[in-house]
């Protein structure tokens, strides 16, 4: 939508009329369709239309407005009564009437001489809300057969993509589940034959052939791992002229020094600085408010619903002594990733970051939270960032999707 002022007179007038004669709580999806239907001159895409509402609420002039319209408008779109200019509506509706504010300082309840207006808002996925909205026009007969039945196929195309967007997401989900699977029983039957989770580690026969295995420690370990040492095991045996010939029926097992948490494979691998437990458990708290800084430091007005969202879930006493499994933290960052990498572009298009940049902050909150560098996910966002060109984005509305899948699959 073009940033002129017939476009924001047009859509102040629109966001008055509207809540003169419905005063209640409306989706914004809803809303701007009717915006756009209403005026075709100023049409823009839905997310243009809710940051400029924003924008317009906040700067909203209200002495040009009486009490009732200003508090009307505020609650019919929910706007946080949050700001220097919104903090002089909030005193002007206390001495005029009866406000209640909800924790995100949304009104929930004002009553004056004139109107009473009571309502809470609640969180309903997207095709609750559109059913919710077509039984209430359907009752009220609040719009023309042929408006209704544009709207209709409005909402059907709009169920129709999320059903898609949770189909792909639910084969992400089964797709990373079926390698998790695969991985296990990998280790499961290198652990059942030799003890170890080395796939280099070499195979040995029945028929007693000799084998020579050395064991060589990284000389670039930290200081916490053992002494670096060469131990060399070799099988009995009777070696003459470069021909080995086995003198028992069955060779030993090889030797391997153990220290520490740390295990030498056995072969050419270098062995690894340490072996991190299986099903680690991370602070609940700390991995909501590793995405919470995440939306702060975006800055972007179309996460502040997922961030009051989060700071909600962070104001209850539980999250604090809550823990969440790595597998299901890998299993979001996984979806994450995924809708990232799907919806880069290299179109210049507005309201988009670069793909770069938004992986580097990306990993930047998943080592705050604990993560070590060499994890699988911390890699692929490497590799993702060193791969990609720099004219790579991704726009806002689906960085929202993505930050929404990995809060909405962590919260489960």
């Amino acid at each position: 939508m073009t940033t002129n002022p017939d476009s924001d007179a047009a859509l102040l007038n629109f966001i008055q009329s509207e809540a003169s004669t419905n005063p209640e709580i409306r989706t914004m999806s809803i809303f701007c369709n009717d915006f756009n239907l209403a005026h075709p001159d100023h049409h823009a895409p839905e997310n243009t239309i809710y940051c400029r509402i924003r924008k317009l609420l906040k700067k909203i002039d209200h002495e040009k407005y009486d009490d009732t319209i200003l508090a009307k408008m505020m609650f019919f779109l929910a706007q946080p009564l949050v700001g220097v200019n919104l903090d002089k509506v909030k005193d002007r509706l206390k001495k005029s009437g009866t406000l209640g504010l909800d924790y995100h300082y949304r009104i929930v309840y004002y009553k004056n001489d004139e109107v009473e207006l009571k309502g809470e808002h609640q969180r309903k996925n997207q095709r609750d809300r559109a059913r919710d909205e077509r039984s209430r026009r359907e009752s009220t007969e609040f719009f023309d057969r042929g408006r209704f039945a544009s709207l209709e196929m409005k909402f059907e195309k709009q169920m129709k993509e999320e059903a898609r967007e949770l189909g792909e997401r639910e084969k992400a989900r089964e797709e990373a589940q079926r390698r998790a699977e695969e991985e296990r029983l990998r280790r499961e039957s290198l652990n059942d034959y030799w003890g170890f989770d080395d796939p280099n580690v070499p195979s040995t026969s029945d028929q007693g052939r000799q084998r020579f295995f050395e064991v060589q420690a990284d000389q670039g370990q930290e200081d916490w791992a053992p002494a670096t040492k060469r131990v060399r095991v070799e099988v009995p045996g009777m070696v003459a002229q470069g021909n080995v010939q086995a003198t028992l029926p069955e060779p030993p097992r090889p030797q391997v020094h153990e220290a520490d948490s740390t295990v030498y494979s056995i072969g050419s691998s270098p062995a690894p600085n340490t072996v991190r437990k299986q099903g680690t458990d991370y602070d609940y708290y700390v991995v909501l408010d590793g995405i919470h800084n995440l939306t702060l430091v975006l800055e972007d007005p179309c996460l502040e619903s997922l961030r009051a969202e989060i700071a909600e879930e962070l104001a209850k006493p539980e999250s604090n002594k809550m823990k969440i499994p790595q597998g299901r933290i890998a299993e979001a960052l996984v979806d994450g990733i995924n809708i990232v990498v799907k919806y880069a572009k290299s179109d210049n298009i507005t309201g988009s970051i670069g793909l770069n940049e938004f992986m580097r902050l990306l990993k930047l909150q998943i080592l705050n939270i604990g993560y070590r560098e060499e994890i699988e996910h911390v890699t692929r966002i490497t590799d993702i960032v060193n791969k990609s060109s720099q004219q790579m984005i991704i726009s806002m509305a689906k960085v929202r999707f993505a930050m929404e899948t990995i809060f909405e699959k962590i919260r489960q």
